[in-house]
C-alpha cells in the first residue's frame, strides 16, 4: 500500500504506546496492564520490523564502531538506572522495555552487522536461530521461572535472566537442530 514512509513516521509513536502501557505504566497511570495491550504486533512487532527496515536499508553504515560500542555502555546503564529508579520508588511496570533499551537493541544490532563477519559464531547465530529465539524465548522464560522458583534460586536467578533464557533457549534450538539432522540421515 505503499505506506511504508508513514509507518516510519509512527514507529516512535507506537514504541512510546509500549513505553507508556507498559514499563511506564505504573508512573503514569498508577497500574500495570495486560501484555496482551501492548507486547504484541502493533506496539511491539510492527514499530522493530521499521526499524529492521530501516537498518537494511543502511542506517547506521557510517557510524563508527568505537562510537557504537560506546552507545552500546551508555545504553547498557541507562537502562540498568531506569530499572534502578523505577524499582526504588516501587513504579517498575511489568513490561521488559525500558526507553533505553530499544537505543540499545539498535546499537547492537548495528556494531554486530559493521564489525562482524559473516562467519563469525554471533552471525551465524543470528542467521541461522534468530526467529525462533524470539519465538520460543517467552516459553523458556516460563519453564526457567518455574525451575528457579522451585530451586529457591529465584533471587539470585532474577539479575541474570536474559543472559540464562537466552542461552537455554539457544542451547535448546541447536539441540533440535542436531536431532534434525539425525532424523535427516535416518531417513537416507
Amino acid at each position: 500500500m505503499n505506506c511504508r514512509n508513514l509507518l516510519y513516521v509512527f514507529t516512535p509513536f507506537l514504541l512510546m504506546g509500549d513505553i507508556f502501557l507498559g514499563k511506564y505504566s505504573m508512573l503514569f497511570f498508577g497500574r500495570s496492564f495486560p501484555f496482551i495491550w501492548v507486547r504484541n504486533f502493533l506496539f511491539v512487532g510492527l514499530p522493530y520490523f521499521c526499524i529492521g527496515t530501516i537498518i537494511r536499508n543502511g542506517f547506521g553504515k557510517k557510524i563508527d564502531s568505537w562510537l557504537l560500542a560506546l552507545l552500546i555502555g551508555v545504553f547498557t546503564i541507562t537502562t540498568l538506572l531506569e530499572r534502578f529508579i523505577l524499582v526504588s520508588v516501587n513504579m517498575n511496570g511489568e513490561r521488559d522495555h525500558y526507553i533505553s533499551t530499544t537505543f540499545l537493541a539498535i546499537a547492537v544490532f548495528l556494531f554486530y552487522l559493521k564489525s562482524v563477519e559473516k562467519t563469525c559464531c554471533v552471525a551465524v547465530i543470528g542467521k541461522k536461530y534468530s526467529t525462533w529465539l524470539y519465538i520460543l524465548h517467552p516459553i523458556c522464560i516460563t519453564c526457567v521461572n518455574i525451575f528457579a522458583n522451585r530451586a529457591g534460586i529465584y533471587e539470585v536467578y532474577k539479575f541474570v535472566a536474559p543472559i540464562i533464557i537466552y542461552a537455554f533457549t539457544l542451547l535448546f534450538l541447536m539441540i533440535m537442530d542436531i536431532f534434525k539432522k539425525i532424523i535427516a540421515n535416518v531417513r537416507q
